[in-house]
């Protein structure tokens, strides 16, 4: 079988909507080197794709007409190649102080002894662990875990899972009570596949949105898109204990601040940030009585 791919350049502020896009359309593999994102998609391409595609990037110029244009491009290449081409950018590395990147292919790379591995397959979901987004939650859940006397009495859940990174960092912690919920059925599955391959398939992983959910959390992160943190503003609060702490990332340079006023009137101020490259995440909590 012959392959598609599709090559993106795309400046730092974008990689992260351009590779969830390519993902939308139906690619099998994403990878990232420097500007460039190559998505691999199967012969026959899906009518319109490519269409679609620039549809995307023309509405994606609008809004942000001070950064380079996003360039397109589609190549045809043998079978043999993608999975290669895909699995040569994801290697083995630190994530934080804490973790270690262990793509599931790689049977060299030693962890480090005072490191916890996490043995990943992203697939068809967000949450390789390499983009700064991710391992700005990674950070801040770290940071986190270390505010409360005991990690195995926290209850943790992770908005829009993607790979179920995120889950197995909460569950590799010390965290016993971990869900996962994502609405992208292949991100489910994939999630459920990187939590057996890391021993914590006792994590509770849900395809369903949190607007239907009950419960309270201690910790809940989310690594999404801005507008989709602002619609579930409303049950981020309502979920998140009292004494909680909401991680929210996916957060362009700038965005930050119009997120943090937006939850303001909802009782939930900033508490910790983190920034890297182009990206910012934050961690809010209830403002206590003065």
């Amino acid at each position: 079988m012959k392959w598609i791919e599709i090559t993106l350049h795309a400046p730092v502020e974008l990689q992260e909507a351009v590779t969830s896009r390519l993902f939308d359309l139906g690619a099998e593999g994403v990878c990232e080197e420097g500007r460039a994102i190559r998505g691999y998609f199967r012969q026959p391409l899906a009518p319109n794709l490519f269409s679609e595609l620039r549809i995307y990037l023309a509405a994606v110029g609008a809004l942000f007409p001070n950064l380079p244009k996003v360039e397109a491009s589609l190549n045809e290449i043998p079978d043999s190649n993608w999975a290669e081409n895909w699995k040569r950018s994801y290697k083995a590395q630190k994530l934080s102080h804490v973790f270690f990147l262990k793509p599931a292919w790689d049977t060299t790379t030693k962890v480090p002894e005072e490191m916890i591995p996490i043995i990943m397959e992203p697939g068809q979901a967000f949450g390789t662990g390499l983009h700064a987004s991710t391992r700005l939650c990674i950070r801040l859940i770290e940071h986190i875990v270390e505010f409360f006397p005991s990690s195995a009495d926290l209850s943790v859940l992770d908005v829009g899972t993607g790979s179920g990174i995120l889950s197995i960092v909460a569950a590799r912690l010390g965290v016993r009570k971990v869900i996962a919920t994502d609405i992208d059925p292949q991100a489910v599955e994939t999630a459920v596949a990187n939590l057996e391959r890391n021993d914590c398939s006792w994590v509770q992983v849900k395809s369903e949105s949190i607007e239907k959910m009950q419960g309270s959390f201690d910790i809940i992160v989310a690594n999404i898109l801005l507008e989709t943190h602002l619609q579930l503003a409303n049950d981020y609060k309502r979920l998140l204990n009292p004494r909680g702490y909401l991680v929210i990332s996916g957060l362009l340079s700038g965005q930050r601040e119009p997120l943090v006023q937006h939850f303001a009137p909802l009782g939930l101020g900033e508490e910790l940030s983190e920034l890297m490259q182009e990206w910012e995440a934050v961690a809010l909590t209830h403002r206590r009585p003065q």
